[in-house]
C-alpha cells in the first residue's frame, strides 16, 4: 500500500497547545461572526472593552482588568486610541471561564458552557505483519557469526528448523533477500 503523505510531528509546550486550541475556538467563532458583520474581526481588546463585557472570573472595572493583566502577564500591546497610548490585550490571555463566555457571546449561544474541542487522534497504522518463525534463528546465526553467506544461513536454517518451519517460506524469503541484494 503506497503512502502518499508523510508523518509530521512537532513538539509544543502545554501552554502553546492550550493557546492553539483556544485560537481555533476563537477563529471558529470569528467565522460565524464574519458571516454576520466582517467589520467586527478583532483579536485585541482594551481593559475598558473587556470590563464592559462583564465576563465571569474578571473584574467589571477597567482598573481591575488592568491589574489582573499585569499580575498574570497577559499578552498586550500598546496602541494609540483617541490620541492616547492604551494597552490592548489579546483574547487568548483571558482566564478559561471568561474566555468561554467571551466565545459564547461572539456566536450568540447563551447556553454555551464549555468548549468541545476534539483532541487530535493520529490515524491508525495497519498492524504489522507477524514476524516469520525463521527470523529469530536467522538473527542468532548472523549475530553469533556462525555464517558468512546467505546460502550458509539458508542451509543451517532449513536443517535446524525443518520440523517447525516450512522450508518453502524460508526459501521464498531468501529468494527475496537475494534479489534485493543483487539489485
Amino acid at each position: 500500500m503506497a503512502n502518499d503523505g508523510f508523518d509530521f510531528c512537532v513538539s509544543l509546550s502545554a501552554e502553546d497547545w492550550a493557546n492553539t486550541k483556544r485560537r481555533m475556538a476563537f477563529l471558529e467563532a470569528i467565522l460565524t461572526q464574519v458571516m454576520r458583520d466582517h467589520t467586527q474581526i478583532r483579536e485585541w481588546f482594551t481593559a475598558q472593552e473587556i470590563a464592559a463585557l462583564k465576563l465571569p472570573s474578571l473584574s467589571h472595572s477597567t482598573e481591575g482588568i488592568a491589574r489582573k493583566a499585569v499580575h498574570h502577564k497577559w499578552r498586550r500591546k500598546q496602541v494609540k486610541i483617541d490620541g492616547r497610548m492604551i494597552y490592548t490585550y489579546h483574547y487568548t490571555s483571558l482566564p478559561n471561564t471568561a474566555f468561554e463566555a467571551f466565545i459564547a457571546r461572539l456566536i450568540d449561544m447563551p447556553d454555551f458552557e464549555a468548549l468541545d474541542i476534539p483532541d487530535y487522534q493520529p490515524p491508525e497504522k495497519p498492524s504489522p505483519e507477524p514476524t516469520p518463525q525463521w527470523m529469530l534463528p536467522l538473527m542468532r546465526l548472523i549475530k553469533g557469526n556462525r555464517v558468512k553467506t546467505w546460502q550458509e544461513a539458508y542451509t543451517i536454517l532449513t536443517i535446524e528448523q525443518s520440523a517447525s518451519i516450512d522450508a518453502k517460506e524460508i526459501e521464498n524469503a531468501f529468494g527475496l533477500i537475494y534479489k534485493r541484494a543483487r539489485g
